[in-house]
This record gives structure tokens, C-alpha cells and sequence, in this order.
């Protein structure tokens, strides 16, 4: 889903399986330049085999984006499990909550569970809630947090389990 302007773009992904998929099972940017807005839910499905990462979250140009993440089992991706970012004057909302992630970064790219970052972002604003997720056996880092530029971010992380990572 690629939303430009100000569209106001809502996307749900409910009890799905995606599988041996060449890029990213679900891949949600927002551009927007006036103000727009979006939402994205995927919820209780299974993502395995992906030659990126499974889910992507990405808002820039004034955008306000949502994303909820919950109850979902990625396993054995080539790239991260959940992939967030924001840059230029963009607001994101992120919550990822019950997730089991086993298995991630296969191959030649490198994997982490769950990946937040910002590009050199001009007054951008993150609102991150990481809660009760499994990770396990991933290449990277469990949960990765890069923030540059004038980003102000805040994160809350709680009752999570990283096992078996190179980093985190």
C-alpha cells in the first residue's frame, strides 16, 4: 500500500498465512505532504519465507501514521521481522504487542525482530510500544532502535523475550 498527498489510507491484514514471498509480506509506506494519515493492522496472521522483512511501516513528509502489530508468528525471513521509519516532519505510532518471531535474517541480508529508525528527519515524532513478544534465533539485533536528525522518540519496552541473537 503506497499512499501519497493527503490521502487518508486504512489497511487490515486478519488472519492471513503469507509465504515464499520474493519482498516483503505486507509493505505499507505513507508520503504524504498535506497532513496526511494512515493506519495499518496486522493482526493474528503467519508470514514465513519472506525475501524481506515481513511487515513494513514507513511515513514521511507529514504524514501521521498508525501501526498495530499483535498476535502475529514470523518465521524464517531473509530481512527483519517488523520494519518501521519515519522521516521529514512525519509522526508514527507503533504499537507491537504477543508476536512470536523465530528464525529471522536467513541468508545473505541480516535480520532484526524489530527495527526502528529514523533518516535525518526534521521534527519528526515516534510513539513506540514494544510488549510481550518472543524473539528467538534471530542474526541481529532482537529489538533495533536508530534515531537521528531531530527525531524525538518515545518507547516504552516491557515483558518481552530475546533468546539467541547475535546483538541486542
Amino acid at each position: 500500500v503506497r499512499a501519497r498527498n493527503s490521502a487518508t489510507v486504512d489497511a487490515v491484514v486478519t488472519n492471513c498465512t503469507m509465504a515464499h514471498l520474493a519482498e516483503e509480506a505486507v509493505d505499507f509506506r505513507h508520503s504524504g505532504v498535506s497532513d496526511g494519515t494512515g493506519t495499518l493492522r496486522v493482526t493474528s496472521s503467519a508470514i514465513t519465507r519472506t525475501g524481506g522483512a515481513a511487515v513494513s511501516c514507513q511515513a514521511a513528509n507529514s504524514a501521521t501514521v498508525g501501526c498495530l502489530i499483535d498476535g502475529n508468528r514470523v518465521d524464517t525471513t531473509l530481512g527483519d521481522g517488523f520494519d518501521f521509519a519515519l522521516t521529514a516532519y512525519a509522526v508514527i505510532n507503533v504499537t507491537v504487542t504477543n508476536n512470536y518471531l523465530p528464525n529471522l535474517g536467513r541468508g545473505s541480508l541480516k535480520g532484526q525482530a524489530i527495527s526502528f529508525s529514523s533518516g535525518p528527519a526534521n521534527s519528526a515524532a515516534a510513539n513506540v510500544l514494544i510488549e510481550g513478544n518472543t524473539v528467538d534465533n534471530c542474526t541481529e539485533e532482537g529489538l533495533h532502535f536508530d534515531i537521528s536528525g531531530t527525531t524525538t522518540a518515545w518507547a516504552t519496552v516491557r515483558n518481552n523475550e530475546i533468546t539467541n541473537t547475535c546483538a541486542t
